[in-house]
């Protein structure tokens, strides 16, 4: 069977359906008994290959080949191809040099490097101290923190900040004991005003939420708590537990929706020992007041804190 029976005049090539007036391989204007028109396409139906005569398959891809190439500036092509590698090139140069703070923070060999924005380093106080830095909540415990909280404290190592606050009050040290190894390390604990006092409240994030019974925890008639999913929250406070399961639960709203909230957070790196965001001046004036009985370790985190006259950062 015949396919194509127009070949061009000037370069012999064979004409495809689209050469309708010039020749895409050679661009010779077509003489009249090779010119096709549009309307000459109607109600055509399209030839069937038949592979087993000649090389009619290669013969159609060296063409449609051609007809690309002939339309496809090379060059523009290889500049299209070489910009994004010499944007990539560029990219990796500014970083470099910059001056950008690149830190890298070690938490038992699971914490990622610290990346810092222009304006993070502002926003950094560093102590010595046993805490370990590493990732916080990524924004997670915020989600059942009450709108109203004054005060937004994220620790990345449980362990060793446990140990600084049973210091402070030894009444915490049976639970905490309980607690440590069935809960991550990374916890939140904030504080909502109740008239002229404080309340808190601890939210932790639990391993193995199957395997979780709380049960343990009635073992303490002062503490209250609350399960919701993976959270486990405990306070001291009733009033507080039904804030936590009404933010928990999406009822009302949580400090992540807090605009003032929203912007220090912008500013705070999210790896470190401790994370501190004071929306009201007065819960820092309520920190104070237990200052003389914190532990020297803890004495030391709080003092530095102060120093820095930053209502919110990241102590490394």
């Amino acid at each position: 069977m015949v396919v194509n029976t127009r070949n061009c005049s000037s370069c012999k090539a064979a004409l495809g359906l689209f050469d309708g007036y010039f020749c895409s391989s050679c661009g010779s204007q077509l003489p009249d008994e090779l010119v096709r028109s549009p309307e000459s396409y109607v109600n055509v139906v399209p030839p069937t290959l038949e592979f087993d005569k000649g090389h009619l398959l290669l013969d159609s891809f060296l063409t449609i080949t051609k007809k690309i190439l002939h339309i496809v500036n090379i060059k523009a092509l290889t500049m299209v191809l070489l910009v994004p590698v010499a944007l990539f090139v560029l990219y990796t140069y500014v970083i470099k040099n910059s001056g950008i703070s690149i830190l890298v923070q070690r938490n038992l060999g699971a914490t990622p490097p610290l990346k810092l924005t222009a304006s993070q380093p502002d926003y950094i106080v560093r102590v010595d101290t046993n805490l370990q830095s590493g990732s916080f909540t990524s924004g997670e415990a915020a989600k059942h923190i009450p709108y109203e909280a004054d005060l937004v404290v994220e620790v990345a190592d449980l362990q060793a900040f446990g140990d600084m606050f049973v210091e402070f009050d030894r009444g915490y040290s049976p639970v905490f004991q309980a607690i440590k190894d069935l809960v991550f390390p990374g916890f939140a604990f904030f504080g909502v005003p109740q008239g002229e006092k404080y309340s808190y409240g601890v939210v932790f994030f639990i391993k193995n939420v199957n395997d979780f019974k709380p049960d343990f925890l009635n073992d303490y008639g002062w503490l209250k708590y609350k399960v919701n999913g993976n959270v486990l929250f405990v306070s001291t406070d009733d009033g507080l537990v039904d804030e936590f399961s009404s933010v928990s639960d999406k009822l009302t709203r949580s400090v992540e929706l807090n605009t003032k909230y929203i912007e220090k957070k912008k500013t705070i790196p999210p790896i470190g020992r401790i994370s501190i965001c004071i929306l009201n001046p007065r819960a820092k004036a309520n920190i104070k007041l237990f200052y003389d009985k914190f532990p020297e370790a803890l004495k030391k985190l709080v003092e530095a804190f102060d120093k820095s006259n930053l209502d919110h950062g990241v102590i490394l």
